[in-house]
């Protein structure tokens, strides 16, 4: 809870409640795993670094806070890729989202529609 002394004047559950939420947190990770192991036919300790190296970079450029602005920018950012993969090299596909991210901490340290980091 953001305030457990609020949670316990209500009679929230402080214990259950965070063991429900890491219960449910450790399903959705488990299933997030497989979906991303049939997707990419393999699995290594290291498969979702990747992903979470963009996801990271996703929610920088956007800006902390704002939902809407990461999934306009994961698309952009995910079409900007395949341009970069398809007339340049698949090698700089992947660092395009931490040039994106340089230029864009630089220029606007809040992000394109968040809070200031």
């Amino acid at each position: 809870a953001e305030d457990p002394h609020g949670a316990k004047l209500v009679s929230v559950p402080l214990f259950k409640t965070a063991l429900g939420s890491y219960a449910v947190t450790g399903v959705l990770g488990g299933v997030t795993a497989i979906l991303l192991a049939v997707l990419l036919g393999t699995t290594s300790p290291g498969m979702g670094e990747q992903v979470a190296n963009k996801v990271l970079a996703v929610s920088i450029i956007a800006g902390l806070g704002n939902l809407t602005g990461g999934l306009i920018v994961g698309l952009l950012l995910g079409v900007l890729e395949a341009i970069v993969q398809g007339y340049i090299s698949g090698s700089w596909a992947n660092a395009i989202a931490f040039v994106v991210m340089l230029v864009v901490i630089l220029a606007k340290p809040k992000g394109l529609f968040g809070m200031k980091l």
